[in-house]
């Protein structure tokens, strides 16, 4: 029996896919990606090649070429930002579709017979629409080893050759064995004795274009050849089908209209009956869990179209949304045209969205939220109101003894004095650099010598370490506090105070929990921030709110600047006068400014290794605003480490954002948590030791931690 196997992926280019690379890989090749000059080099991979071929219905005869095809179609998708000069992908950018099919493995069909299958569904579906499409035919499938007894895809494939069968063809290294009836597992013996098992199981990989052609080149978008709306469960209900499954009924139809038409006496299985390999670079086999999970993801792709999940998608980061934020989260999931815009309708009618009005016209404005989201952002304001209105009481002794052990100005003892005062919250606004920290340590020293628990909290690990080094014997993230109050590992009472640091970037959900704590247990809060810095990565603006409605003391007058004219530049920054802050800083000498962002670049990197080399020892820091460029940035200033004999070349270490090379003297930074080694997101360290897999790193706050890179692969150059 045939199967309808399918898979579906978009290749976005501004997440780092390449369809050029995409194209090496399918057509078993060497090809260059013009916008990266990457060098995608699959030729060593040309014996699992059946057939491969560009096709297109017009279109510039250069075309024929996949990586002249490819690159034009990324480029097609390019934009120069007008603001920085930067070559960027347009937002949520989509350059190509990658549809893998699996083929009949049966000796009723010859592979000029698959060929001819998979070309004629090409032609039918998406050639003649207009789009261009690269095919290949591949032979093989999974590729395992069956002696690793943790290799679970390896065990998984054991299972299904057993229930199945199977004939296993043995073939010695350097031979080659012809393939026999049936789907085979071929055995490759390996020099010392090891084996990788590969599945024959011919499939087809089509690499589709998201443009039509014209004789020019690309055009418009294919936006005909989305998924259509569908009619769901339930008298009233909207659906939406997944484009996976939408090509897994469409091959299904096709398999068996050209089975008849060729008087094969082949079906399609159905669903779940037969296993079936997992193509492509993913090398594993399909259990029944996997299938499950097949099946769960495009029920989420599916439910992704309900309005209730666009909701829920556009509320995530912000309490307010507008029409274009729900046509951005549409753009993600490949919805354009008719189908986005009766979508849009479709949210706005729901019951839980809400239209904002013009707070001065009383008019209905274009801006929208949700009844939940208004009804926990009161809940949290009520809950803040009563916090506010109880009394605490810290003796007056503490205060003074508090007050006297520290040299503060007039604003920083009435923020003081404010926060030790009676009620329940009080909230400070510290500008950048205006001492808030260091007014914060009196208030949460006059709270102990009163007899208060005092607990820190902050929205980040970071700020968090920040706080123990001030002084706070008891510091930790809001989630880890709340974690432990919500499971009653521990209690706060009425004599307790919390200071939360970095108000501004608390989230709505952390302060929904937060304000349910500290009112059941009668708690003190004192609460800390800017809201011109950081604010939450998502939904938040409650600190701005709670400001307005119960005011906060104000620290303005920059401490961190000695000269003067450095204290004016923070609070025009601080202010919103950019121009103005960076106007001073650029009249003396210290902006630097090129025709564009990659003259920049090279400029900061040579300035940053004449620095590096005449006052080593000083701290310097390097921004850039993606992860991307930051990890470019590591990249180059290592190189300039390394031929200056600094560090030496190392070796290569797996992380989250790719392959590192790394010796001892390279600087790291953590991307992830494990707390009991003093490891903390966003930590930086120097390598001392490397030994097989895993690194000694030397923490700037003190401490020594080792990392087994074979766990933890959350951290990369720093």
């Amino acid at each position: 029996m045939a199967t309808s196997y399918c898979s579906v992926q978009i290749v976005h280019g501004a997440t780092g896919s390449s369809a050029v690379g995409l194209s090496a890989y399918i057509a078993r090749t060497s090809r260059v990606d013009a916008h990266t000059g990457e060098t995608f080099d699959f030729r060593q991979g040309r014996e699992d090649l059946i057939h491969h071929a560009v096709l297109m219905a017009g279109g510039p005869e250069s075309f024929q070429d996949g990586e002249t095809l490819w690159n034009a179609a990324q480029r097609a998708e390019i934009v120069t930002d007008r603001k920085t000069g930067d070559v960027r992908y347009r937002s949520g950018a989509q350059v190509a579709r990658h549809v893998v099919m699996s083929l009949p493995w049966e000796d009723d069909l010859s592979d000029t017979q698959r060929v001819a299958l998979a070309r004629s569904f090409a032609e039918t579906h998406w050639v003649g629409r207009g789009v261009a499409v690269e095919m290949a035919v591949h032979r093989y499938g999974s590729e395992f080893d069956p002696d690793n007894p943790k290799d679970a895809d390896a065990q998984r494939a054991l299972e299904v050759i057993r229930s199945l069968g199977l004939d296993v063809i043995r073939i010695e290294a350097g031979r080659t064995v012809p393939v026999l009836e049936g789907p085979h597992v071929i055995e490759t013996v390996l020099e010392g004795g090891g084996r990788r098992w590969r599945m024959y199981q011919p499939h087809a990989h089509f690499l589709i274009s998201t443009r039509h052609l014209g004789p020019e080149g690309f055009t418009t978008k294919a936006t005909d050849l989305n998924p259509r709306f569908a009619r769901g469960r339930g008298a009233g209900s909207r659906g939406y089908i997944a484009e996976q499954d939408l090509w897994h009924e469409r091959w299904r139809a096709h398999q068996e209209t050209f089975f008849r038409v060729h008087g094969l006496s082949l079906a399609v299985a159905p669903d779940k009956a037969v296993p079936e390999t997992k193509m492509g670079k993913a090398r594993s086999v399909r259990s029944g869990a996997v299938v499950e999970n097949r099946t769960r993801d495009a029920e989420c792709q599916a439910a992704m179209m309900e309005p209730a999940e666009i909701l829920a998608a556009v509320t995530r980061h912000k309490a307010v949304f507008t029409r274009r934020d729900m046509e951005r989260v549409m753009a993600v999931n490949g919805i354009f045209g008719a189908e986005r815009d009766e979508l849009v309708a479709a949210v706005l009618a729901d019951a839980e969205a809400l239209r904002l009005h013009d707070g001065d016209t009383g008019e209905a404005a274009e801006v929208f939220t949700t009844r939940s989201v208004r009804r926990q952002e009161r809940e949290i304001l009520e809950r803040l109101a009563a916090i506010h209105a109880r009394r605490h009481a810290v003796a007056p002794a503490a205060v003074t003894a508090a007050a006297a052990a520290r040299s503060m100005d007039g604003e920083q003892l009435h923020a003081f004095r404010r926060a030790v005062g009676a009620e329940g919250l009080v909230i400070v606004q510290g500008d950048a650099g205006t001492g808030k920290s260091y007014a914060m340590g009196a208030v949460r020293d006059a709270h102990e010598r009163a007899g208060y628990r005092v607990v820190g909290c902050a929205p980040t690990n970071t700020v968090a370490a920040d706080l123990r080094r001030d002084g706070f014997r008891e510091a930790d993230t809001l989630h880890a506090t709340l974690w432990r109050l919500e499971r009653g590992r521990t209690r706060w009472s009425r004599r307790t105070a919390v200071l939360v640091d970095e108000a501004a970037m608390v989230d709505a959900d952390l302060y929904d929990r937060l304000s349910r704590q500290a009112l059941a247990a009668g708690a003190k809060l004192v609460i800390v921030g800017d809201d011109k810095q950081l604010p939450s990565v998502t939904r938040g603006g409650l600190y701005t709110e709670a400001r307005r409605r119960f005011g906060a003391e104000r620290l303005t007058t920059v401490r961190r600047q000695e000269v003067e004219w450095q204290r004016q530049a923070t609070q025009d920054f601080a202010a919103g006068r950019v121009a103005e802050a960076l106007g001073a800083y650029a009249e003396r000498g210290f902006v630097h400014w090129t025709a564009t962002t990659q003259a920049a670049r090279l400029a900061l990197v040579r300035q940053w290794a004449a620095d590096s080399a005449a006052d080593p020892g000083r701290n310097r820091f390097v921004y850039a605003a993606t992860n991307r460029e930051v990890d470019a940035l590591n990249q180059a200033l290592r190189a300039v480490r390394e031929m200056r004999g600094e560090v030496a070349p190392g070796r290569e270490f797996k992380t989250v954002r790719g392959a590192v090379r790394l010796a001892p003297g390279d600087r790291v930074q953590m991307h992830g948590n494990r707390k009991r080694e003093g490891i903390h997101n966003g930590t930086l360290g120097t390598v001392v030791g490397i030994g097989g897999e895993q690194l000694t790193v030397r923490f700037d706050a003190g401490h020594t931690a080792v990392i087994d890179a074979r766990h933890f692969q959350e951290f990369g150059l720093g």
